[in-house]
């Protein structure tokens, strides 16, 4: 059921809890990230409600990193919500070792996550086999079982912990045709129409989006059809839809006022990210879509 228009887009935002981010990337360094990141958290703070924070930062789950960051959250009233790994994480891996170690570091996010206060945990889904082509249906269907299987044990994890297991929208990958499931939602709805939970659902980037759209010629609204209510988390950032550019936002041409329109209609109230590098970038695309 879609709900009630708001007359504008600062209304919109109004109702949604906006976020920061910090990628682990500023300092050059990924051993020296944690300290950044602390550092980061306070200037973040006078600006977001919440503050992301990346899995693949070296030290970030270990007890110390884990002690300052409930600290600062005490201290700076902000919330916590954490990308997870996508470059060492297999949760479709044939190999059963590869799999549950898989599983396994997910599962200890989860209860980092829930140490933290809880927030949501976000996954990009599993590459495909580098020798998949599209036709290739029993391969593929063995693969997305195998990544239900592991997001069923995730999402089973999470359960009474605050915790929410978001799968989000990737962009479509030079020579990975064959990953294009992964960016225009059929693979994400396979995941949602098996694993019917409260605790699962999308992270909808509307930046990855803007690139398959342009690619694949598809409608947002359309789109919006069928994963609308399934929404749980949201990613922002600009692009000319071209690639992967995480400009700040109105230095692209994806249409803003349309995508609020459709998150309002939708009910979604959630986290709204802006994953864009820098602190003053991000602050500047949060006056941008105030000023719409």
């Amino acid at each position: 059921m879609l709900h009630k228009l708001y007359k504008t887009p600062q209304s919109i935002l109004s109702l949604m809890k906006l976020s920061g981010s910090y990628w682990g990337t500023n300092s050059g360094s990924n051993v020296n990230a944690v300290k950044d990141l602390q550092q980061m958290i306070p200037k973040l703070a006078e600006h977001f409600k919440f503050v992301r924070l990346s899995n693949w930062i070296i030290g970030i789950r270990e007890k110390e990193s884990a002690d300052r960051l409930i600290e600062l959250k005490e201290k700076h009233g902000v919330g916590y919500n954490i990308h997870m790994d996508y470059s060492e994480m297999n949760l479709a891996a044939k190999s059963d070792r590869i799999r549950e170690a898989s599983i396994g570091d997910a599962k200890e996010a989860v209860d980092f996550m829930a140490l933290l206060g809880g927030g949501v945990l976000n996954f990009h889904l599993a590459f495909p086999p580098i020798f998949y082509r599209p036709g290739m249906d029993e391969m593929r269907l063995m693969h997305w079982n195998l990544e239900l299987d592991s997001f069923r044990q995730i999402v089973a994890c999470a359960k009474g912990k605050k915790v929410i297991i978001a799968i989000e929208n990737v962009p479509p990958i030079h020579n990975f045709p064959h990953y294009i499931e992964s960016c225009n939602f059929k693979h994400h709805i396979f995941m949602l129409d098996n694993i019917k939970d409260d605790h699962f659902g999308i992270n909808f980037d509307i930046g990855h989006f803007n690139i398959t759209a342009h690619k694949e010629k598809i409608d947002l609204k359309d789109v919006m059809k069928d994963i609308g209510p399934r929404i749980k988390y949201v990613h922002v950032h600009d692009n000319d839809g071209s690639s992967d550019q995480h400009r700040p936002i109105g230095q692209g041409n994806i249409d803003w006022e349309l995508f609020l329109d459709l998150l309002n209609q939708y009910g979604y109230e959630g986290v709204l990210e802006f994953e864009i590098g820098s602190l003053d970038d991000q602050i500047a695309s949060k006056e941008y879509l105030m000023r719409l």
